[in-house]
């Protein structure tokens, strides 16, 4: 980085008092790699040291250095990588193009398939997956009675045949806290249903759900710590036959 910014500033001596922009930006994007003698993106190398090695804001370093530490090194300050990691990095970059993303759908008008309706992107929904969009309020009422009726399944896409699902965090947004708290309840409890190594705590103010050792006939709650017969429900009978399978 510090040879690019390097080469950046003898391009725009070179263009003294002329129009620098795009020749930045044909020599980025075309002749970086040529310049830098890398043959590959995937082979850059990164510093070990990262932004520990700088000493102080001069850039002055002793610890990069190609001939050891006793020669100092100073480091173009506007090269210096100031994140953590690239990973680090990558997820800033990819953020701030979602955040963009989300700005430019925002200020756009969208016709909704449901109420026929032009709408602003801030007040529509956007299934990523499908690429279908419609508002706000339509979908607030469509999903509003699917989870009154218990059909936390079914929050997906309106669109006929479609198999877009909305993320939690669209439902939250559309529906509101307290409807989405059962939303949440009841999505939780239909995964916990189909787990043949649950069950629930037999008592009628806990329900607690239980998770089961493999083969045992007993279950301990968490909650209110009874302990019971997985078959009959009953308190735990031990040795005794259990009414179920006697």
């Amino acid at each position: 980085l510090a040879l690019l910014c390097q080469r950046l500033d003898d391009l725009w001596v070179e263009y003294a008092g002329e129009v620098v922009l795009f020749a930045w930006m044909q020599f980025l994007k075309e002749g970086t790699l040529e310049y830098l003698k890398i043959n590959s993106p995937y082979e850059i190398q990164l510093c070990e040291f990262g932004p520990k090695c700088i000493k102080n804001n001069l850039g002055i370093s002793d610890s990069c250095s190609a001939t050891g530490p006793a020669e100092a090194v100073i480091w173009d300050t506007r090269a210096i990588q100031d994140v953590e990691s690239v990973t680090t990095l990558i997820d800033c970059i990819l953020d701030f193009n979602e955040a963009q993303q989300k700005k430019c759908f925002d200020s756009k008008s969208y016709m909704c398939d449901i109420c026929f309706s032009e709408k602003v992107g801030s007040e529509c929904t956007h299934f990523k997956k499908c690429e279908h969009i419609y508002c706000n309020a339509c979908l607030k009422d469509y999903y509003t009675v699917q989870i009154q009726d218990g059909q936390v399944q079914a929050l997906n896409c309106p669109e006929p045949k479609c198999s877009s699902v909305a993320t939690p965090a669209q439902v939250k947004l559309l529906v509101g806290e307290e409807l989405f708290s059962r939303y949440d309840r009841l999505l939780l409890q239909s995964s916990l249903d189909l787990m043949a190594d649950v069950v629930y705590c037999p008592r009628p103010n806990c329900r607690t759900p239980v998770m089961l050792e493999p083969g045992g006939e007993m279950g301990i709650c968490s909650s209110c710590k009874y302990a019971f017969c997985t078959l009959c429900k009953l308190a735990y009978h031990a040795v005794a036959y259990c009414n179920i399978t006697s």
